[in-house]
């Protein structure tokens, strides 16, 4: 099992100026410019594993980016490697956009790119290796999280928000979707950027909406993706309100599981929100406007961070 002193060691061999690291089960830290807040989400209760963040805190403020790295190490056994243990990840904060009606967003671009690997932090980020990650036994997940309600003090809230948007990026050990069905063949579907995400709904332990954005294959880069149109579709087509405010935006590495230490390479990430007038969303397929209740998910709530765990 790795303990946190050899991931902080390190982390610390590692760093370099204007880095800091954060560890321990709710650690978080800002970014300079204050437009990034990081937070280590750390809800292991089995003593699997540690996680520390190396953060770096100068972000770009001409390209609004920032970059971070986190080391993990999750080694359960049984049920417990399909549950989340930590959500290393980074908040938006944009009070001069945030909360923003939902119909009154009319660019949403995402930037990043990461690389999961085996070790620790290396000075190169390399790309991703599907058969290094089945070998590390990684069960892990990236995604946007998005939360919404009618009211703007909710909404930014994850505890209180009524609605969760998850834009899935990446899937590594078998995890899936809160409301995953491969049986219906009439799940709506929207493509971008040559990208086919398919819609899956569910409603979680708190009764919250969550609707969840499937892609057909893993992406470990964006260049300025513009999610709106996925946000969109969910309004048009009566999915959500159209009044219903955005709140709270995250993006991180859903960590679940693992035989040795791990690290999630983020070399760049930023996010923004434009208000204007929102752009069309194609998809294709129907179903049920009602967000169907399901059974096996347990709703893990840490600070203002939502995870989904499958039991």
């Amino acid at each position: 099992m790795l303990s946190l002193s050899c991931i902080l060691l390190a982390f610390l061999a590692a760093s370099v100026s204007g880095s800091t690291q954060i560890c321990g089960e709710v650690s978080s830290t800002t970014t300079k410019s204050g437009r990034y807040t990081y937070l280590t989400e750390v809800v292991a209760t089995d003593n699997s594993g540690a996680q520390c963040i190396s953060v770096t805190i100068d972000d770009d403020t001409s390209q609004n980016t920032t970059s971070f790295a986190a080391t993990w190490e999750w080694n359960s056994s049984g049920d417990n490697k399909s549950i989340t243990h930590s959500f290393p990840n980074v908040n938006l904060n944009l009070p001069s956009v945030l909360p923003v009606r939902v119909d009154n967003i009319s660019l949403f671009p995402v930037t990043n790119q990461y690389a999961l690997y085996s070790g620790n932090k290396v000075s190169t980020v390399g790309s991703t290796s599907a058969k290094d990650l089945q070998d590390t036994d990684v069960v892990a997940a990236v995604y946007l999280n998005i939360f919404l309600d009618a009211d703007r003090d909710a909404a930014q809230n994850a505890t209180t928000a009524t609605h969760a948007v998850m834009v899935w990026q990446a899937s590594y050990g078998n995890i899936r979707p809160p409301g995953w069905d491969t049986t219906s063949t009439t799940q709506p579907t929207v493509t971008m950027a040559g990208i086919q995400y398919t819609l899956y709904a569910g409603q979680n332990t708190i009764n919250q909406t969550v609707y969840s954005w499937w892609p057909n294959q893993n992406i470990s880069s964006l260049t300025a993706l513009d999610v709106s149109p996925l946000l969109n579709y969910l309004w048009r087509k009566v999915y959500i309100p159209s009044d219903i405010y955005v709140g709270a935006v995250q993006w991180g590495n859903d960590a679940r599981h693992s035989n040795k230490n791990v690290t999630f390479d983020v070399s760049t990430f930023g996010v923004n929100i434009m208000k204007g007038t929102p752009v069309k969303a194609i998809g294709a397929g129907e179903k049920s406007r009602k967000a169907p209740t399901f059974s096996g998910l347990v709703l893990v709530v840490i600070g203002a961070v939502i995870m989904f765990d499958f039991q």
